[in-house]
């Protein structure tokens, strides 16, 4: 019942229509994936089972005699034609038209969530302020070809008691070598630049130095949360929305920034 046409159409920037050798019409593509997810099946099995089996044959729209493609094909089509923002299109629009055509009812949902930790581990705010200072310093050094001069040394921010005092004295260096990187870097210094206005961004944000905000150059959307008054973790708390009836996951892929609000994907 759902009408697969729409591909064509969604994926037709993705190939030239000039060079080449015919192409495999995605429609046909995106149905073959959706078999082999449906099923669990691996590129060679798919093909093989399409073959012979009728049902499949009938959903893909074409005749026994009809010649199929490569298995290569698939994984080919996979990683250059369908993207994740593609791929989430195809799909929204598979659950609208079931919706549309009542497959699908919509009654209610059940919602859970789930802690997710980052890839990495939560740094001080002194620690990424030392970390930013050495990329625009190394940046600036190795785009201009100078060397950045009358740069005060680096404070040793660990030995000062007073936390407070230690992030300020940290402020005050990485201010100090964004403003002696800008005296060296030109308009054409786009990397030096680039590196200046990202440091110059997580200082003005106030929930920076209350280590609310940003605690990972690696992972900038992480964020510190509890599970428990004596218990926290470093990462995401991810949701799920499903639908009772039909069990169709809305939201899997939706991210809460912890003390952050909500952020969707």
């Amino acid at each position: 019942m759902v009408d697969f046409s729409f591909v064509n159409s969604l994926l037709e920037d993705t190939y030239c229509k000039n060079f080449g050798r015919p192409a495999k019409e995605p429609e046909l593509m995106c149905k073959l994936l959706f078999l082999q997810s449906i099923y669990n099946l691996s590129d060679e099995k798919l093909i093989e089972e399409a073959r012979l089996n009728l049902a499949y044959l009938y959903f893909l729209d074409i005749n026994p005699e009809d010649s199929l493609p490569e298995k290569s094909l698939l994984s080919k089509f996979r990683t250059r034609r369908l993207g994740e923002k593609t791929l989430d299109e195809i799909i929204i629009e598979i659950v609208r038209q079931c919706v549309e055509k009542g497959i699908i009812k919509d009654e209610g949902v059940s919602i859970d969530s789930t802690h997710v930790e980052a890839n990495t581990i939560k740094k001080t705010p002194e620690r990424l302020m030392k970390h930013l200072a050495r990329n625009i310093i190394k940046t600036c050094e190795k785009e201009t070809g100078k060397e950045v001069v009358n740069m005060p040394e680096e404070p040793a921010y660990k030995e000062i008691s007073d936390h407070k005092k230690a992030k300020q004295v940290m402020k005050d260096y990485l201010e100090t070598v964004i403003e002696k990187a800008e005296m060296i870097a030109t308009t054409q210094n786009t990397e030096t630049n680039q590196v200046i206005a990202k440091a110059k961004e997580i200082l003005k944000d106030p929930k920076f130095i209350n280590q609310t905000g940003i605690r990972s150059l690696i992972d900038e959307d992480a964020r510190v949360g509890r599970k428990s008054k004596t218990t926290n973790f470093f990462g995401y708390k991810v949701e799920f929305i499903m639908n009772n009836r039909c069990a169709i996951d809305y939201g899997s892929s939706n991210r809460q920034r912890c003390l952050c609000g909500w952020q969707y994907d």
